[in-house]
């Protein structure tokens, strides 16, 4: 969406990118640090809570100051060749970030996996505990029985 109105705004002329090639260039710029951007607000609840559950929301006062910072630093990058080897370097903290993420999510789901074990280990101890006092109660009752009955035969 903030991306669809920054084309817009480029398409009228706003932010002087001077071709084409230019112009692509700084949308390209513009996705990866719009993603850098969502990767860095996640990061504060990445081991409690669930990947799907997480919706972080970049409001439009946050994409103005992120469209001028962004403009700034691009402005001040002359050569092509240097804005995309900066492009490419937010591309590759863009990898980094996620990659951590999945990894609090894979650490985060091993936990959980753990803590499910763990109650199914205490539940069958349980079980087995009750199961183990119910045949000490049977036994003592068949035990009753067969002594009532030895003592009727007599």
């Amino acid at each position: 969406m903030y991306l669809l109105a920054l084309v817009d705004e480029m398409a009228r002329g706003m932010h002087n990118a001077g071709s084409l090639r230019d112009a692509k260039q700084l949308v390209r710029l513009a996705a990866a640090r719009t993603e850098l951007g969502y990767l860095l607000s996640i990061d504060k609840d990445l081991l409690t809570v669930p990947l799907l559950e997480r919706h972080p929301t970049l409001d439009s006062f946050w994409f103005r100051d992120f469209k001028k910072k962004t403009l700034y630093e691009v402005s001040e990058l002359e050569y092509y060749e240097s804005r995309e080897e900066y492009i490419l370097n937010i591309k590759v903290r863009v990898d980094t970030y996620q990659k951590m993420i999945d990894s609090y999510e894979i650490v985060r789901q091993h936990t959980a996996a753990q803590e499910a074990f763990k109650e199914e280990v205490r539940a069958s101890e349980e079980a087995y505990t009750e199961n183990q006092a119910k045949r000490a109660a049977d036994l003592k009752e068949d035990r009753k029985c067969a002594r009532e009955m030895m003592e009727g035969d007599q």
